[in-house]
């Protein structure tokens, strides 16, 4: 090996901290709770939606904004979303519940739409990032899909 190569090697080995590895927590030596999801998140998600009833063309959009986690279950969060095919923009506010499973894994419902899809999340580094996906299968089947990624300010 170069020596350019062991010095990355050894960069790495020294800076990522450890992940999930078949199943087993990913926190140091204990499991994830509803606590370990704390503090605002800027989030950043692609989407492709089809709003239209009945279903017209496809609108591929991108969401920012935060999302502020309080560490009991409870989030508030602020985004705009533009999109393609109506060049909508859209400034959304919203209340969410969330759970976390000892695997890191999060689910996120928002509060004012009951029974909802969940945004479904996995922690990851600790909780400092969350991997976030979403589809549409209550209210609208195949109508909206989503993924993403929100990041602890």
């Amino acid at each position: 090996m170069k020596s350019k190569q062991v010095i990355l090697l050894v960069c790495l080995s020294v800076a990522v901290p450890s992940c999930a590895i078949n199943g087993a927590p990913g926190h140091a030596g204990r499991d994830y709770d509803v606590s370990d999801l704390r503090g605002a998140y800027t989030f950043n998600l692609v989407q492709i939606r089809n709003d239209d009833s009945p279903p017209g063309a496809v609108n591929f959009c991108d969401e920012q904004g935060t999302v502020t986690f309080n560490g009991d279950g409870t989030a508030t969060g602020i985004s705009t979303r533009k999109c393609s095919h109506t060049g909508l923009v859209t400034d959304d506010a919203g209340e969410f519940t969330y759970t976390v499973d000892r695997d890191g894994t999060v689910l996120i419902y928002e509060t004012s739409v009951r029974p909802a899809d969940p945004v479904r999340a996995k922690m990851v580094d600790r909780g400092r990032m969350l991997l976030l996906d979403g589809t549409s299968i209550l209210d609208n089947p195949g109508n909206f899909v989503f993924h993403g990624v929100a990041v602890k300010n």
